[in-house]
C-alpha cells in the first residue's frame, strides 16, 4: 500500500513538472474577450482616432499659419554707407558716412485683402476636413454593416450545422435499427461537412471584416483573443422599419445643400476666388517707400528724406487679374455642375433604396415565412420516417438559399440607406431606425 501511494505521488509530481515546463500561449490560457461595439460608438472612435483624418487635420493648422503671415506688415529697411577706401586723405573729414531708414507703406488695401483671402482658405480647410469625416463615416458604416451581415450568415451556418449534427446522430440510430439505408446516412454526413465548410468560411470572413473595421477606427490589428461584437439588432430593426417611407427627392436635396460639406466648400471656394480677385487688384496699386537719410561729408552732416514709388508703365498686374477672373468663373461653374450631379445621384440612390425596400418587404412578409413553415413540416415528417431524405434536404437547401437572399436584401437596403446618408450628409439610416 505504501509503495502504491509513493508511486502515485511521484507520478503527480513529474506530471506537474512537465506542465510547468511548457507554458501555454496566452491566447490559449485566457478566454476570448468579446468587445461589444455599437455603430455610433464606432463612428465616434473613427472620427477621433482615424490616422488619415489626423493627417488632414494638420492642413487646418497650416491655414492658420497663412493667416498669421497675411497679417504681417512690411519690415523697415536700414541702409548704412561708409567710404573707407584710402582716397583723398585718410582723416574722418575726408570720408563720407551715411545712414538711411526706409519704411514701406502698402497701399490699395493689400493687407486687408490678404487677410480676407487667408481666412476664407482656412474656412475651406475646415470644410475639407468635415468632408473627410463624412467619407470616413461612410466607410465605417459600410464596414460595420459588412461585419453585421457576415456574423448573421455565420450564425445561420452554425444553426444549420447544429441541425445536421442532430440529424447525423438520428440517422446513425436509424441505420443501426435498419430503418434507413446506409447511403442516406452518408448523404447526411456529406451535407453536414458541406455546411461545416460554409460555417468556417463565414467565420473567416467575419474576422477579415473585423480587421478592416479596426483599421478604420485607428486601432492596431487586434489580438485574436479580442472579438468585435457589433450590434446585431441593426438588421432586425431595419426589417421592422422597412415599411417606413423614405423622404421625397426635394426634401433630400434641401438637406444635402445645407449639410454637404463639399457643396458648402464649393460655395466657399467661389467666395475665396472673388477674394483672390480683389487681392490681385489690390496688388496692382503702387506702394510708397519713405526714407529718412543722415549723411556726413567733409565734416558736415546732411539730413533729408526721400520718397520712392514704382512707375506702373508695363507691369500693372494685369496677367494675375485676368487669371483670378477666370478662376472665379471656373469656381462658379464647378458649383453649378456639382449641384446638378448631386441631384442626379440623389435621384438614382433614392430610386434604388425604394426598390430594395420593396423587395425586402416582399421577402419578409411572404417568401421567408412560407419557406420556414415548409422546412419545419418536412423536418417533422422526416424525423417520423414519413418522407425521404432527399425531400428534407431540398427543403433545407431552399430555406437556406432564401434566408441568404433575405440577408442579402437586408444588406442591400441598409447600404442604399448608407449611400443616401453619404449623399445628403445626414443620418437617414438612424432616422429609419
Amino acid at each position: 500500500m505504501y509503495v502504491r501511494t509513493t508511486l502515485k505521488f511521484h507520478l503527480v509530481r513529474w506530471l506537474l513538472i512537465l506542465i510547468t515546463s511548457f507554458p501555454l500561449p496566452l491566447d490559449r490560457c485566457y478566454a476570448q474577450v468579446i468587445e461589444r461595439l455599437g455603430l455610433k460608438t464606432a463612428i465616434d472612435e473613427a472620427v477621433t482616432h482615424n490616422v488619415s483624418l489626423k493627417a488632414i487635420e494638420y492642413e487646418i493648422s497650416a491655414a492658420e499659419g497663412d493667416i498669421s503671415t497675411a497679417g504681417l506688415r512690411p519690415n523697415p529697411n536700414l541702409t548704412l554707407i561708409g567710404d573707407i577706401l584710402p582716397s583723398n586723405g585718410l582723416g574722418p573729414a575726408d570720408k563720407y558716412y551715411g545712414a538711411s531708414l526706409s519704411l514701406p507703406f502698402e497701399l490699395g488695401g493689400k493687407r486687408e485683402a490678404r487677410l480676407k483671402y487667408a481666412h476664407l482658405q482656412h474656412d475651406l480647410s475646415e470644410l475639407r476636413y468635415e468632408d473627410a469625416i463624412r467619407q470616413t463615416v461612410y466607410a465605417v458604416k459600410a464596414s460595420y454593416l459588412d461585419l453585421v451581415t457576415a456574423l448573421e450568415k455565420a450564425a445561420v451556418a452554425e444553426e444549420n450545422l447544429a441541425l445536421f449534427d442532430s440529424l447525423v446522430s438520428l440517422d446513425r440510430i436509424r441505420v443501426a435499427g435498419q430503418e434507413i439505408a446506409e447511403v442516406d446516412l452518408t448523404r447526411t454526413e456529406v451535407e453536414r461537412e458541406k455546411i461545416s465548410l460554409e460555417a468556417m468560411a463565414s467565420q473567416e470572413q467575419s474576422r477579415a471584416v473585423a480587421t478592416s473595421l479596426s483599421m478604420l477606427l485607428g486601432r492596431k490589428i487586434q489580438n485574436e483573443s479580442i472579438l468585435i461584437q457589433p450590434d446585431t439588432t441593426l438588421l432586425s430593426t431595419l426589417t421592422l422599419k422597412a415599411d417606413v417611407l423614405l423622404p421625397a427627392m426635394d426634401s433630400l436635396m434641401s438637406i444635402a445643400l445645407a449639410q454637404r460639406s463639399d457643396i458648402r466648400a464649393l460655395a466657399k471656394a467661389e467666395e475665396a476666388s472673388k477674394a483672390q480677385l480683389e487681392l490681385q487688384k489690390s496688388l496692382a496699386a503702387i506702394d510708397l517707400t519713405v526714407s529718412l537719410d543722415a549723411n556726413r561729408q567733409q565734416g558736415t552732416t546732411f539730413w533729408g528724406a526721400s520718397f520712392s514709388a514704382p512707375l506702373p508703365f508695363f507691369d500693372r498686374h494685369q496677367g494675375e487679374i485676368e487669371k483670378a477672373e477666370a478662376l472665379s468663373s471656373e469656381a462658379q461653374t464647378q458649383t453649378n455642375a456639382a449641384i446638378l450631379q448631386l441631384r442626379a445621384e440623389i435621384a438614382s440612390a433614392l430610386s434604388d433604396a425604394n426598390t430594395k425596400r420593396l423587395s425586402l418587404v416582399k421577402l419578409r412578409d411572404n417568401i421567408i415565412q412560407k419557406s420556414k413553415s415548409v422546412r419545419i413540416s418536412v423536418e417533422y415528417s422526416y424525423r417520423r420516417g414519413s418522407t425521404s431524405l432527399i425531400d428534407f434536404l431540398d427543403a433545407i437547401r431552399t430555406e437556406n438559399e432564401l434566408h441568404q437572399l433575405f440577408v442579402d436584401a437586408l444588406e442591400a437596403y441598409a447600404k442604399s440607406l448608407i449611400t443616401l446618408d453619404y449623399l445628403i450628409g445626414k443620418d437617414i439610416l438612424y432616422a429609419v431606425q
